[in-house]
């Protein structure tokens, strides 16, 4: 079983995965990107850059962005050994589909639910249970500024927003099972709780 934490930028994705994997659970847990080659590229881009992007000044090339990160998360998946357990991904299906969809849907010139069933289609996996994790627009651009990085303009705020809604709007249905909590008001420690429980539940489901 694998149990995907979605959300957009500093919706406290990272955190709860830490959290969760500071319990001593006997899961799995798999990192955002693989420790692969792609992975390691995906990682250095970052380092630089708020969002994945491989074109340079004047390109645009997001099929080619999409592919490198549909690439790097089959990577993770086709090499997960098979076992009865449960696995915790940061960032699983959903988020690549719906980030990369939006970025896509002006290539293809179809709307973006066309666009995200199109994303959808590179990664033939089983459906994951999916932690979406939601923010206030307020409370992530005081999270993203309190780590060092710079306040988001407003296209970007816009974008971000934009995913999270593509998330709840395709979420459930492309999900074996799916669960929003608004972190914006809770502590970290309260929302690894709630989602550890959900997870147990899940597993004697």
């Amino acid at each position: 079983m694998i149990v995907s934490i979605e959300g957009k930028d500093c919706a406290g994705k990272s955190t709860l995965f830490a959290n969760l994997r500071e319990k001593g659970l006997p899961w799995k847990f798999l990192e955002e990107f693989s420790d692969s080659k792609i992975g390691e590229l995906i990682r250095a881009v970052l380092a630089e850059k708020r969002f994945f992007s491989l074109a340079k000044k004047g390109e645009t090339v997001p099929l080619t962005e999409t592919l490198v990160l549909a690439a790097d998360l089959a990577y993770q998946l086709e090499t997960l050994e098979d076992n009865i357990g449960i696995t915790v991904i940061d960032r699983g299906i959903l988020s690549l589909v719906c980030y990369q969809a939006l970025r896509l849907r002006r290539f293809f010139c179809r709307s973006r639910i066309g666009t995200a069933e199109y994303v959808g289609k590179l990664l033939p996996f089983e459906k994951q249970h999916t932690v979406l994790l939601t923010v206030s627009e307020e409370e992530m651009v005081r999270r993203i500024v309190g780590r060092g990085e710079a306040k988001p303009d407003p296209q970007e705020l816009a974008f971000l927003q934009e995913v999270e809604n593509l998330m709840r709007e395709i979420g459930p249905r492309t999900s074996a099972s799916f669960v929003e909590i608004k972190t914006s008001a809770k502590s970290p420690k309260i929302i690894a709780e709630t989602v550890m429980d959900y997870i147990l539940q899940l597993k004697g489901a």
